[in-house]
């Protein structure tokens, strides 16, 4: 099943203070902003529960709860994960990234209303914000909303072109839209940019939507394509169950 992203604007808050910070404290800051390259153990989850206990800067503190609020949901604690970004942004109202993650942990409890007015609350905070257009396209093409799902898909690539999954959340809106030529030229892209491991990602999900692409090694080759092209006219869905 595909998951949400990271809503990723970088943490200034955490590098800006930790050269002031005592050294366990700056070691401690370190580590936890090894959230945004996708580490969520637990040595990273206590990083950041320390910096929270012990930073005496309330921007720093936000950036953590937020930080370890995209563990707690990485690893299904959707309620805790809420807790910690409220946390952060009772901290850092201004946190477009906060209020975007937890529009993602609200839409995985099924909380839509909550989930939607979290997202639209990020882009106003930062109309550049790629992940929170992107988050909030894949939330609505859930829902079947194709439509504002293209709208929102379009506005992450306007951010940031060269992403494979904002081509492949934009390919699943128009594949909900019946826009087969356009959808597979998405797909295309998605994977020229993802390359073999998004590729197999397909192919492993065409084989569990009762497609044969011949292959899950990751080649993107005629027969994925073909296919790929009849699971998008059948609007199977890929990737969004």
């Amino acid at each position: 099943m595909r998951k949400f992203g990271i809503a990723l604007v970088v943490a200034t808050a955490l590098s800006a203070c930790a050269a002031q910070a005592p050294s366990d404290l700056a070691d401690a800051v370190a580590l936890c902003e090894r959230v945004w390259d996708d580490d969520i153990t637990a040595p990273t989850q206590r990083a950041c529960s320390q910096v929270i206990a012990q930073s005496s800067v309330d921007l720093e503190r936000a950036d953590a709860y937020n930080a370890r609020g995209v563990i707690h949901r990485r690893k299904g604690r959707f309620s805790e994960a809420v807790t910690d970004f409220n946390e952060a942004i009772q901290l850092n109202p201004r946190s477009s990234s906060a209020h975007s993650n937890r529009g993602i942990a609200y839409a995985q409890m099924g909380k839509g209303d909550l989930s939607m007015a979290s997202f639209s609350k990020a882009i106003e905070l930062n109309p550049k914000n790629a992940t929170a257009y992107n988050n909030y396209s894949w939330f609505l093409s859930k829902r079947g909303d194709y439509e504002d799902a293209l709208a929102m898909a379009d506005k992450a690539l306007e951010n940031n072109f060269r992403h494979q999954e904002y081509h492949d959340t934009k390919a699943h809106a128009l594949m909900g839209l019946g826009r087969q030529e356009d959808a597979e030229e998405a797909f295309d892209i998605a994977a020229s940019f993802g390359g073999a491991a998004l590729v197999k990602a397909y192919q492993k999900s065409l084989i569990a939507k009762g497609y044969d692409p011949g292959r899950s090694d990751g080649e993107f080759d005629e027969r994925t394509k073909e296919a790929l092209a009849a699971c998008i006219r059948d609007n199977c869905r890929l990737m969004l169950d």
